[in-house]
């Protein structure tokens, strides 16, 4: 993955955070700030980001919006292949 690549990434998630931090999105918070930012971005990192994402999907969709969904599905697409790259 090119560092282009992860940029794109890390805005996307950045501004998912920051319309949940406007919006007040509590569970949607606790889920992702327990694994954003990346502490050293290996592979460890990425996974535990992979599972805070699809916890916000799961456990915090009554806050999120469906373009936020669509974005968070994105995410968890491209995360999951960097986490699984064989």
């Amino acid at each position: 993955m090119s560092k282009t690549d992860v940029e794109r990434l890390s805005l996307a998630i950045d501004n998912l955070i920051d319309g949940w931090c406007e919006r007040r999105c509590f569970n949607a918070l606790r889920l992702i700030l327990q694994c954003w930012p990346l502490s050293a971005g290996l592979t460890d990192d990425w996974e535990q980001l992979l599972n805070g994402l699809k916890d916000v999907r799961i456990f915090a969709a009554e806050e999120i919006t469906q373009p936020e969904l669509m974005i968070l599905n994105d995410l968890i697409i491209a995360i999951d292949k960097i986490v699984h790259r064989g």
